[in-house]
């Protein structure tokens, strides 16, 4: 940052995990609010593309950018090769989920799929976006996070005060 005369900048890191897929009922449910009562659901903010959005505009309208740390949900519909991937058995397809390390199986419950309008299987995928806002210390040669701006309590990361 020094190198090129930047005096601050943002650095925003998004981890995303898939965890086990679902059926279009629990979609259109993740998508209205419907699961904030289930275990699996309740911790997030809304889904990647809603805070996305939200950053994106707080981007365009602030001055400074807050410390977050945002849990948020994604659930991309199989592709045909994925979902015979998936009826197949594959077992390095299937270790792309991390319920498969939990369990073995990472497949929608065959009796909750009988149920379920659609042959379509979603991947429940979870997502962590963590931002920070660097900034140049003009007393000290090495770039600092700026720790002052929010107490991020939701994020299972602490930044340091700097690097």
């Amino acid at each position: 940052m020094r190198k090129y005369g930047i005096q601050s900048s943002i650095l925003t890191m998004l981890n995303m995990l898939r965890y086990y897929l679902v059926t279009k009922e629990k979609v259109k449910k993740a998508y209205k609010g419907e699961l904030k009562n289930d275990e699996d659901w309740e911790d997030y903010e809304g889904s990647i593309n809603d805070d996305l959005e939200k950053f994106f505009i707080n981007l365009q309208n602030q001055k400074e950018v807050k410390k977050e740390g945002v849990l948020s949900f994604f659930t991309p519909k199989l592709t045909n090769e994925e979902f015979k991937l998936v009826q197949k058995g594959n077992k390095e397809h299937l270790e792309t989920y991390a319920e498969y390390f939990v369990n073995g199986n990472p497949d929608v419950d065959v009796e909750e799929m009988k149920k379920s309008d659609s042959k379509s299987k979603y991947v429940h995928g979870r997502c962590h976006r963590w931002t920070i806002s660097l900034t140049l210390d003009e007393a000290d040669s090495e770039t600092s996070f700026d720790s002052d701006e929010t107490d991020d309590s939701s994020s299972e990361t602490s930044w340091s005060d700097s690097s």
